[in-house]
């Protein structure tokens, strides 16, 4: 989170505890909600989309890279602590 508010472009980082974010964006309205691009073809489910797209907000998808995750990452912060 602390990397993510460090880009100028970033105004808030939310971590959320509830795997379907529809009430959290539908409180804080976003302009841009960003979701990896394997959710660009439909294959997965996005029920915030809906949400988002009610209220004018728009969705983009950012391209993953191969043998990067924040998950693995994170875990392996946690684990040189």
């Amino acid at each position: 989170a602390a990397l993510l508010l460090a880009m100028v472009d970033v105004d808030l980082v939310v971590e959320l505890d509830d795997s379907e974010p529809s009430r959290l964006i539908s409180v804080l309205r976003p302009d841009v909600c960003i979701k990896g691009a394997d959710y660009a073809d439909g294959s997965k489910s996005m029920p915030e989309a809906a949400v988002i797209e009610g209220y004018g907000g728009r969705i983009a998808f950012v391209e993953t890279v191969d043998g990067l995750s924040t998950t693995q990452r994170l875990t392996a912060i946690g684990e040189d602590r």
